[in-house]
């Protein structure tokens, strides 16, 4: 009798859990989440287990080092990050495995457990998946490094590459209907102020994907400004999209509070129609966090939601209130 995907998918993740343990040796290291949400809008309610991450991670030596993060996300078991990175000096990291993008700082190159509202906005969710990414992730090769306050970042990678090496009679064939993409990322880093830059494409002209975008993030306590871009293309049938997006939003603590608000917007032009597109999509969130310990994060937001839809389709009342309990641990 075979097993279901997901009885396979956990007996894989348990697997690669026990091996990596095995032959961690004493540099093992271990950190992690979870995340409780109660959502509630007009048209439902109720309750979800949105993550459970748990990353280890360690040393084979002073130069080669290795993660990976397993959990619960999106409701099934996954794989998230199982890298290896080579690492002579800060001028020159080489990774090679499945971790995040480097592309837009709002993106998973900060973690969902750092994030200061308990999702990501609209514009960020559609850049991952218009570029076939898996929570802002992909296998592929990275070269980077820090020079002078500049982190450059250079990835190369393929989201079908799992196609071209399933050892199975019965895997998909691989017709090159995706190409090798390119993704770089560069950034400065000066005292409270970081600033970054990305742009992505496939190697190739076809077909057509690709996007750049910028991000400023500003922190002097107890305010946190952050504001990021992001504009691209693509081409999912015979329509033409543009689109793109404005993510702007300011936090600021005092004692164990967090109050934050939150703007941004998704913009689609199409060439033609598309199902399921809106023509503008605009939120306005308001925010509080509440620490009352180190290891838990209490959030709340309300979305205030405008959708311009398409056609003769009426706008209806769909803002959401909802809440986050998090915790966390670090073994260090």
């Amino acid at each position: 009798m075979f097993l279901n995907d997901r009885v396979k998918s956990i007996a894989v993740i348990i697997l690669f859990f026990l091996f990596s343990n095995l032959f961690a040796g004493q540099q093992l290291k271990f950190k992690g989440f979870i995340q409780n949400w109660f959502s509630y809008t007009k048209q439902g309610s109720g309750f979800n287990i949105r993550r459970v991450m748990l990353k280890s991670y360690g040393k084979i030596n002073p130069d080669v080092s290795w993660y990976a993060q397993y959990g619960w996300n999106q409701q099934k078991p996954a794989l998230m990050d199982a890298a290896v990175q080579y690492s002579p000096d800060e001028l020159l990291n080489i990774k090679v495995g499945r971790f995040s993008v480097p592309g837009t700082k709002f993106g998973s190159l900060t973690s969902s457990s750092q994030l200061t509202f308990i999702e990501r906005s609209m514009i960020i969710k559609k850049w991952n998946s218009f570029n076939g990414y898996t929570s802002f992730r992909s296998v592929g090769l990275q070269i980077g490094g820090e020079i002078n306050k500049f982190i450059y970042k250079t990835m190369f990678s393929n989201n079908q590459a799992e196609t071209l090496y399933t050892p199975s009679m019965a895997a998909p064939t691989y017709n090159e209907s995706e190409a090798l993409r390119f993704i770089g990322r560069v950034e400065y880093k000066l005292g409270e102020l970081s600033a970054g830059a990305f742009f992505s494409s496939p190697i190739k002209k076809e077909p057509l994907a690709k996007s750049f975008g910028g991000d400023l993030i500003i922190s002097k306590q107890p305010i946190k400004f952050r504001t990021g871009y992001i504009q691209g293309e693509r081409k999912p049938n015979s329509s033409k999209i543009t689109y793109s997006g404005l993510i702007t939003e300011v936090s600021w603590a005092f004692a164990n509070l967090q109050p934050t608000i939150r703007y941004d917007f998704y913009n689609p032009i199409s060439e033609g129609d598309e199902a399921g597109e809106v023509d503008v999509y605009q939120n306005i969130t308001f925010g509080l966090n509440y620490y009352p310990i180190e290891n838990i994060k209490l959030q709340a937001n309300y979305l205030l939601r405008k959708e311009k839809m398409r056609g003769s389709l009426d706008e209806y009342d769909n803002n959401l209130l909802y809440f986050n309990i998090q915790y966390s641990f670090d073994d260090n």
